[in-house]
């Protein structure tokens, strides 16, 4: 499919980002209401796509995309005008007389790049955040779940003229050519791979870039942790989107005195589990991925699959995971487990199961990662007053909340000077050595 985005419709939005620099603040909180009804009065449609799509059972649809965008739109629209207001930054005192202040602008028009993963909810957090900032947008929802981006698109003709948001359809060759405009600011979800291309395009054209990608995110249960509860929340990170998520438990490094009664457990939980039918892999092709990288382990009757392995050498340790199955390394030292945890992998994610905090702190201290989850997994990326993005490999810039409204928006300087105004000649020439003196003591004083 070849991408209707003309340069008439994109010169609309762009003439229509900068009228909404000076426009009520009240017109944003508007239109975040109108996708607050739309969502609350067609939830039923966005049930049935992601069923269609790849299976997902209701009670997913509902508590991972419907909640998730609803609790993203309640926060915005309870803070946004607080979150609008200029902010008083301080003036040195060398520069006495002047008031210095932060204003929060549109960037102008935003291109959102959803994947398919959570094809409702990774398409409406960022164009909650965009249209929060006072920006237009462009969506380009993924073609792996189609019913799901039918419905995305019916929101945006429902709630939206042309000239606010598009939504654009079709494969990657639609993304390609959106991503040759001149847009302000684009925000990709996806694997690091595609996610290079995106920066580079971006790159040419000096377009500054949101990336929201992954990586293999750690597990890390030590001799302290309660390994119930540690197999149950693990169990659910795999079992919840089938481990199609970017923050799900990607392999997990256990001490070696808790392993066998940690993989009981685990298995226990599985078996527990089979009275309720998981999320399908989105496509033919993810499904024959991951019984490849098990080794033909896994099928479908495995709604996650525990599988132990000796080091980094095997083949399931070379990419992300992204689907159910868990493999497992051990440790017998915190020494061995930190030179085993490199410095350079940086994460989306790394998830603690342990009581030892001084444990905990050593190991983030030696292991970056985008977030730290104690006790828990996966449920940081409900909370939208918690900054949510990675770091190096992972991603760059944030979403959620205020930190997704401030990586959509400009944040524009100003000063201004209102007395002292005879200052200003101590700065001008002829230069002098009573200046010079002045100078050196406005020095001392502020520095």
């Amino acid at each position: 499919m070849i991408s209707s985005m003309t340069l008439e419709i994109f010169n609309q939005l762009k003439l229509n980002s900068q009228k909404q620099r000076s426009e009520p603040i009240q017109n944003r909180i508007d239109r975040l209401k109108k996708i607050k009804n739309w969502v609350l009065q067609n939830e039923n449609k966005i049930i049935e796509a992601a069923g269609k799509d790849f299976g997902k059972p209701p009670f997913e649809a509902v508590a991972t995309e419907i909640f998730t965008v609803r609790s993203e739109l309640h926060h915005n629209i309870k803070c946004l005008k607080k979150w609008t207001k200029p902010v008083s930054r301080t003036t040195p005192l060398a520069l006495i007389g002047h008031r210095s202040w932060v204003q929060f602008e549109n960037k102008g028009v935003v291109l959102v790049i959803a994947p398919w993963n959570y094809p409702f909810l990774l398409v409406m957090s960022p164009l909650i955040s965009a249209l929060a900032a006072g920006n237009t947008v462009v969506v380009k929802p993924s073609e792996l779940t189609p019913h799901m981006a039918q419905v995305v698109q019916q929101l945006v003709s429902d709630c939206f003229l042309q000239n606010e948001v598009v939504c654009e359809l079709g494969d990657k060759t639609v993304t390609q050519k959106l991503l040759e405009l001149a847009f302000n600011h684009v925000f990709f979800t996806g694997s690091t791979q595609v996610g290079r291309i995106v920066a580079e395009s971006c790159a040419k054209k000096l377009i500054p870039v949101t990336l929201e990608l992954g990586g293999k995110s750690p597990v890390i249960i030590d001799q302290t942790a309660d390994l119930q509860d540690a197999a149950e929340k693990i169990h659910w990170g795999k079992f919840l989107n089938r481990g199609q998520t970017c923050v799900a438990p990607d392999f997990i490094y256990i001490h070696s005195s808790v392993k066998e009664s940690f993989i009981k457990l685990y298995n226990q939980t599985e078996a527990k589990s089979k009275r309720e039918k998981p999320t399908q892999m989105v496509n033919a092709h993810h499904q024959e991925r991951i019984k490849k990288l098990s080794n033909n382990l896994w099928d479908e009757t495995k709604n996650t699959l525990l599988i132990e392995i000796q080091d980094w050498n095997h083949p399931i340790m070379q990419e992300e995971i992204f689907g159910p199955i868990v493999p497992l390394l051990t440790f017998d030292t915190e020494a061995q487990l930190l030179e085993k945890l490199s410095f350079d992998q940086r994460p989306l994610t790394m998830m603690f199961f342990s009581e030892d905090q001084n444990f905990i702190g050593r190991v983030t201290k030696h292991f970056p990662s985008g977030s730290v989850t104690i006790n828990t997994t996966t449920l940081q990326v409900g909370n939208s007053h918690l900054p949510f993005g990675g770091i190096g490999t992972s991603g760059s810039g944030t979403s959620h909340g205020f930190e997704g409204f401030k990586e959509f928006s400009h944040q524009r300087s100003y000063m201004k000077h209102s007395f002292f105004k005879s200052m200003y000649k101590i700065l001008r020439p002829p230069y002098s050595d009573f200046k010079f003196e002045i100078l050196r003591r406005m020095m001392d004083l502020s520095t």
